[in-house]
């Protein structure tokens, strides 16, 4: 999913309504370290490994057994760590840096990514072999835009814990404030709409925030050749990719990275359709 999703709010829950939920959380972001240091990280090393390695120093796929593991931005990660997180994957076990000994683990991998990694294989800088391994299943997190009907309801429950977050009632939105919140395209995302709404309680001083009080930036709306431009292309896409996976539509959505539901709505709004 796109970033501001709520990827790791997903894995979360994977992780605390699962087997595990008595473990460990760990969560690491693939794309905030250079490879050295997130291979140092992840697996831990030994004394004497590296300049500055004073002592020895477990790694948080250790950290993690009987949990959860959740790795962020794995499409960050480089060729070389690449091939080392699908050993640990098949082996089950991790070597730390400077060290012939292995440990063994025991915990679940929730893996998340804002890229496409098709592409990304195609393009060779992601191993098919480790998104077949990590893949097993998958769960694609729509962008705020293309469910703006889940909106309401997000704002209810974003407005409880803010409010409880910052110690106050919160404040309910006018129906035109919450028309306007529907009516934005979000390239933030869910991330985003927190953040709106969270400035908006702190700065609100009766019980109703109103569209003038989001602070919303001011967005022009795109032209009507823009938007024409961009269904051509994305149905001229739907179609090259509907055709290379024989009208294999769950390959497609999944390539395309948008939800089953949406996909068929555009399927229809497109008039596609295999028989044509």
């Amino acid at each position: 999913g796109e970033s501001g999703t709520g990827k790791e709010l997903v894995a979360r829950a994977i992780h605390e309504s699962g087997s595990r939920k008595a473990g460990p959380w760990v969560s690491v972001n693939c794309g905030a370290l250079p490879e050295a240091l997130l291979e140092s990280e992840l697996f831990g090393h030994v004394r004497g490994a590296f300049t500055g390695a004073d002592r020895d120093r477990e790694g948080l796929l250790v950290r993690g057994q009987g949990g959860t593991v959740f790795l962020d931005e794995l499409g960050e990660m480089s060729p070389a760590m690449q091939v080392k997180l699908l050993r640990v994957l098949q082996e089950r076990e991790v070597r730390p840096v400077g060290s012939n000994r292995v440990l063994p683990i025991d915990c679940r991998f929730v893996c998340a990514t804002n890229r496409d990694l098709m592409k990304q294989i195609a393009e060779g800088s992601f191993r098919e072999d480790l998104y077949y391994r990590v893949a097993v299943i998958e769960v694609v997190l729509p962008s705020l835009r293309e469910r703006a009907e889940d909106i309401p309801q997000l704002v209810s429950v974003l407005l409880e814990r803010i409010g409880q977050r910052v110690g106050r009632e919160p404040p309910r939105l006018t129906q035109p404030a919450l028309r306007k919140l529907m009516e934005y395209d979000w390239p933030g995302n869910v991330r985003q709409l927190e953040n709106v709404l969270t400035k908006a309680v702190v700065l609100c001083e009766g019980d109703r925030i109103g569209p003038g009080q989001l602070g919303l930036p001011g967005r022009p709306p795109r032209p009507d050749s823009d938007v024409h431009s961009f269904e051509q292309r994305e149905r001229a896409r739907m179609a090259e990719l509907l055709e290379t996976n024989r009208w294999n539509v769950s390959k497609v959505y999944l390539q395309m990275g948008i939800p089953k539901a949406t996909f068929y709505r555009k399927l229809k709004r497109y008039g596609l359709d295999r028989k044509a």
